[in-house]
C-alpha cells in the first residue's frame, strides 16, 4: 500500500487537472491518493471529483490544519 500525495496549492487549475489525469492510472487498488488544495479553493474541486468518479474511486473530503487550513480529498479505488 502506498500513499500518493498531490499538492494543488495555491490554486486548482488546468495543469492540476491534467496532473491528476496522468497520475490516477498509476494508483493501485491498495493505494491511497491524497489531494491537497487551499480551503478557499474547495469550490474548484468539482473537476477533480468528476475524474475520481470516472475512474471508479471512492473519496472523502476533509479539512485539516490550523490557521492555514487545507482541504484534503482522500481517495481509494472502489473494490
Amino acid at each position: 500500500m502506498a500513499d500518493v500525495f498531490l499538492d494543488f496549492r495555491p490554486r486548482v487549475g488546468w495543469p492540476q487537472v491534467k496532473k491528476l489525469e496522468q497520475v490516477i492510472s498509476e494508483i493501485g487498488k491498495n493505494d491511497q491518493l491524497v489531494i491537497m488544495v487551499e480551503r478557499e479553493d474547495s469550490h474548484e474541486t468539482d473537476r477533480l471529483f468528476a475524474i475520481l468518479d470516472d475512474n471508479a474511486f471512492d473519496y472523502q473530503p476533509k479539512t485539516t490544519g490550523g490557521e492555514a487550513e487545507i482541504y484534503n480529498i482522500i481517495a481509494r479505488r472502489k473494490v
